[in-house]
C-alpha cells in the first residue's frame, strides 16, 4: 500500500494484517489474489485471511486449498448482513439496526476465533501523551444522527487536558448547552438540513451565543446553514476534496497560531461559498485557501487527529478557560 494506506500503517506499527477477501464468484483465483497481497511488500505481515460472501462449506474448501497463508474461516453470503451505503461511504451505525444475533451466529459458526485472537496479539498501547488533569472547563460536543464523526482520541485528550465533555443535539435540544466551548464535529447535516432548520429555537441560540466554537466539516456546514458565519453552503455532485493534507494557518485562532502547520484529512461533497481565511494548503501545485476563523470561531473542512499534535487539545481547553474566566 501507498502512503497513508492501511498496509503502511501496519508496517509502521509492526502489526500483523488479517486480509478479508470478497470471495463471491472466486475459487482458485483467490490463491493468486492473496499471494499478490502477501508478496507485494515483504515487510507487510499478512498473518491470515478471512473469506467474505462465501456460498457454502464446499466453496470455502476450494478457497482454503488455494491459499498458502493461514485461513481463519469464512463469512456466509447473506443479504441481511449487507451494510447500506451513501455519498460518504457506509450509513453510520446510529442510523441502522443490524441483526447482531444473526451476525454473531454467522461468525461463531464459520470463524476460528481462538486462532484469530492468537494472531492478533499486539503490545499494549502507550499511555496518553497528556497526564490527566483536574476538570476545569465544560466542552459540549454535538452528538446525534446529524453529527457523530469524532476521533475517540480527540475526546480522550480533551478529557485528559481538563475538559468535562457534554454531548448535545442540534436536532432535538432547545437551548445552547451550558458549556465553555462548543465542538461541532463532522457528520451528515446535509441529510438532516430540514430537521436542523426546523429546530428554530436552537438555531437562534447558537447564532447569538458568544461561546468559542471549534467546528470540523459538518460543523462548518451547520454554522453556514444557520447564518453563524458568512457564506452559503452548496452540495456538489462530486468530491471537492479527498485525502490527507498539511495546511498552514493564515490567522490566529483558538486552535493555532498564524504560520503554524497542521495535518488532517478532507472528505466532502459540500462547497462553502464564503471567503476562506483560515488555512492555505497545496493541491496539484496550487495554493488553496480554506476554512473560517474569527475571534471566537475556528471552522474548517479539515478533520484533525489531536494525537498528531497533542497541544491542540490543551489549546481548546485553554480557550474554554478564558471564556470561563482566566487561565489558572
Amino acid at each position: 500500500g501507498g502512503k497513508g494506506s492501511t498496509a503502511e500503517i501496519a508496517r509502521l506499527l509492526d502489526l500483523p494484517v488479517i486480509l478479508v477477501v470478497d470471495a463471491k464468484g472466486m475459487a482458485q483465483s483467490a490463491g493468486a489474489l492473496v499471494a499478490g497481497y502477501a508478496n507485494y511488500h515483504r515487510k507487510t505481515r499478512i498473518a491470515g485471511v478471512i473469506f467474505n460472501r462465501v456460498a457454502s462449506e464446499g466453496h470455502y474448501d476450494y478457497l482454503k486449498k488455494a491459499v498458502k497463508i493461514p485461513s481463519l474461516g469464512w463469512i456466509a453470503k447473506n443479504k441481511a448482513m449487507q451494510l447500506p451505503e451513501r455519498h460518504l461511504g457506509l450509513v453510520p451505525a446510529n442510523e441502522r439496526k443490524p441483526d447482531i444475533e444473526q451476525i454473531r451466529q454467522n461468525v461463531v459458526a464459520h470463524l476460528d476465533l481462538e486462532k484469530l485472537l492468537s494472531l492478533s496479539k499486539i503490545p499494549r498501547p502507550k499511555a496518553s501523551p497528556l497526564p490527566m488533569q483536574k476538570k476545569r472547563v465544560r466542552i459540549a460536543y454535538a452528538l446525534d444522527q446529524a453529527f457523530h464523526f469524532y476521533y475517540q482520541d480527540n475526546l480522550d485528550l480533551l478529557a485528559a487536558a481538563g475538559a468535562e465533555l457534554l454531548p448535545f443535539s442540534p436536532l432535538s435540544d432547545q437551548c445552547a448547552p451550558d458549556a465553555d466551548l462548543l465542538y461541532l464535529g463532522g457528520g451528515f447535516p446535509e441529510c438532516f438540513e430540514k430537521e436542523l432548520l426546523e429546530n428554530k429555537t436552537f438555531c437562534e441560540a447558537i447564532r447569538v451565543c458568544q461561546l468559542p466554537i471549534y467546528a470540523e466539516c459538518g460543523g462548518l456546514y451547520y454554522l453556514s446553514l444557520i447564518g453563524k458565519i458568512p457564506g452559503k453552503m452548496q452540495m456538489r455532485d462530486r468530491l471537492q476534496h479527498f485525502g490527507y493534507t498539511e495546511a498552514t494557518a493564515q490567522v490566529d485562532s483558538c486552535l493555532l497560531q498564524k504560520g503554524e502547520k497542521i495535518k488532517g484529512h478532507m472528505f466532502h461533497y459540500s462547497h462553502w461559498e464564503g471567503v476562506p481565511n483560515l488555512y492555505v494548503f497545496e493541491k496539484r501545485g496550487l495554493s488553496i485557501s480554506e476554512g473560517y476563523a474569527d475571534a471566537k470561531i475556528h471552522a474548517s473542512f479539515l478533520h484533525v487527529h489531536f494525537l498528531s499534535k497533542p497541544v491542540l487539545a490543551c489549546r481548546l481547553v485553554d480557550a474554554a478557560q478564558r471564556r470561563k474566566g482566566g487561565i489558572p
